[in-house]
């Protein structure tokens, strides 16, 4: 297999919550038993650095057109049995989320952004159908029908995307609004989201990396691929922060060149998950969301140091208080990829 085709099978994990969510859409049906549920479409706009007027001006966040929302029903064309993760984008848990999309009875909602809509509603899969999760993409593109549609344009242009972090089904419906975070796409071939610092590795030629300016890199971390998140100092590869202004996608090579100076070349990293912490410190949202905590902001104040005290937040063995995790979901984007 070409290496291009495989960086465009791993885009599939992202690329399928368009397309095949596309497709889906004309399958929708009417059941007495389905329920709703209420996504806050304004807070995925904030997240997005967009507001209910307009798209974003700051050099951090992507100007998103279209959103795609609607549940994936897992285990209905897979074995998979737990909840799908933006961390977890295996070749087969692309191949399971593909089997599980197409085979979903599927209830997409398509969203022309911005908006001044703040609450969305729609439709659940019905009881019969089991445990589901919400999945959401954003494109640069406007899409209005799905006629006709171009799978590689979905691909090419998917900016962000994000999974309800745990399994629902109609007996655990919220009653509150679902809250979505959302990810940027980075771990595809020539991202177009700004604010990337990930890797894309095939294990064959290192590690591959994608930059795009608006982004600051705090540390490169590897663990044993079936082992659980490690943020520990012995799977630190790299600790000197990398902080990514003006360059644009396909425009950062020496960024990239030293992103990937921190993983050991001749493919001496395989069976391992490469993490990535980043920030974004340019996006007219993070002074509000994080610039009060004194674990980012002071320590943030400098390029010459990173959030040391955040950092140790996500250390094995220590427990977030729930105003910490809110500020980890909120201020850190952490890209894992499996390095084959």
């Amino acid at each position: 297999m070409s290496r291009n085709m495989q960086q465009r099978i791993r885009a599939l994990g992202i690329a399928l919550l368009g397309s095949f969510l596309l497709l889906a859409m004309a399958a929708c049906n009417d059941d007495p038993q389905q329920q709703t549920v209420v996504v806050p479409l304004d807070g995925l706009q904030r997240q997005m650095g967009l507001n209910a007027l307009s798209s974003p001006s700051d050099e951090a966040s992507t100007a998103v057109l279209t959103l795609l929302i609607g549940p994936v029903v897992v285990g209905s064309g897979s074995n998979r049995t737990t909840a799908y993760s933006t961390d977890d984008l295996s070749e087969q848990v692309k191949q399971q989320l593909e089997d599980d999309v197409v085979n979903s009875a599927a209830y997409i909602q398509l969203v022309q952004l911005p908006t001044s809509t703040a609450l969305l509603e729609f439709t659940t899969p019905p009881p019969s159908a089991g445990n589901w999760q919400l999945a959401v993409a954003a494109f640069t593109e406007r899409f209005t029908t799905v006629d006709g549609l171009d799978e590689d344009v979905v691909a090419d242009s998917v900016a962000y995307y994000g999974f309800t972090e745990n399994l629902l089904n109609s007996g655990s419906l919220p009653s509150a609004p679902i809250q979505i975070n959302m990810r940027r796409a980075c771990i595809i071939d020539d991202p177009v989201a700004k604010g990337c610092a990930a890797f894309n590795a095939d294990g064959t030629n290192g590690a591959d990396a994608n930059v795009t300016g608006g982004v600051e890199v705090w540390g490169v971390y590897a663990w044993d691929r079936n082992s659980e998140p490690d943020y520990s100092g012995g799977n630190r590869l790299s600790s000197t922060p990398l902080i990514v202004r003006s360059c644009g996608p396909g425009t950062c090579t020496s960024e990239e060149s030293a992103l990937e100076a921190a993983v050991p070349a001749g493919g001496t990293e395989p069976g391992r998950t490469l993490a990535v912490v980043t920030t974004h410190r340019l996006s007219d949202g993070y002074e509000t969301a994080c610039g009060t905590s004194t674990a980012f902001n002071d320590d943030l104040s400098s390029t010459a140091s990173g959030p040391t005290d955040a950092l140790d937040w996500l250390a094995p063995g220590y427990t977030p208080t729930s105003e910490e995790q809110a500020l980890i979901n909120t201020c850190f984007q952490i890209y894992r990829t499996p390095y084959n």
